[in-house]
C-alpha cells in the first residue's frame, strides 16, 4: 500500500473520550476529504484550538459543532496532554473525558464525519483509529497512573 503525506499544518487541539451509560467509548469515522489529518479513520471528537481559546472552551464548542450536544464545561474532565516539541515549535493535543446518559447518546446529530459509533475498548483492535488517539488510548487504558 503506497502512502503518501499531505503538506498540512498541525496545531494545538482537543480530543474528548465521550463514555456512554454501555461504558463504550463514542467515535467519530473521520470524513475523506482532502486537508484533514487521517482521513477515513476513527477518532475522538475534537479540533483544533482556536486562537485565545482555552483546550476546555475548544473542547465544548466541537461538541456542539459535531455531534449537537450542548454539554457544560464543568462536566469535563481533563486527563492528559500529549506534547511534541523541538526547539522551534510546540503541539500539544488536550484529552477530556465526559460521561453521557442515555438520553444524550440518543438525542446526538452528527454534524461532521461520516458516521459515528460506540465501541468498548476492546473492540478498537478491529478499528483503524488515528495515531494520536490510539497512542492516547493505549497509554490511558495501560497506566495505573492516568486511571486514578
Amino acid at each position: 500500500m503506497e502512502r503518501s503525506f499531505e503538506m498540512l499544518e498541525p496545531l494545538d487541539a482537543s480530543a474528548c473520550l465521550i463514555v456512554c451509560d454501555s461504558e463504550k467509548l463514542l467515535f467519530q469515522k473521520r470524513d475523506n476529504k482532502e486537508g484533514i489529518f487521517f482521513p477515513k479513520r476513527w477518532g475522538l471528537f475534537g479540533g483544533a484550538i482556536d486562537f485565545g481559546e482555552s483546550p476546555r472552551d475548544c473542547i465544548v464548542r466541537e461538541i456542539k459543532e459535531e455531534i449537537d450536544l450542548e454539554i457544560a464545561p464543568s462536566r469535563f474532565d481533563f486527563l492528559s496532554e500529549l506534547c511534541m516539541k523541538s526547539d522551534s515549535k510546540r503541539l500539544s493535543r488536550y484529552f477530556f473525558k465526559v460521561r453521557i446518559s442515555e438520553h444524550e447518546f440518543d438525542s446526538i446529530t452528527l454534524k461532521e464525519g461520516s458516521r459515528h459509533g460506540a465501541f468498548a475498548f476492546c473492540e478498537l483492535n478491529d478499528l483503524s483509529v488515528t495515531p494520536y488517539d490510539e497512542y492516547f488510548l493505549q497509554i490511558f487504558y495501560n497506566t495505573a497512573f492516568l486511571r486514578g
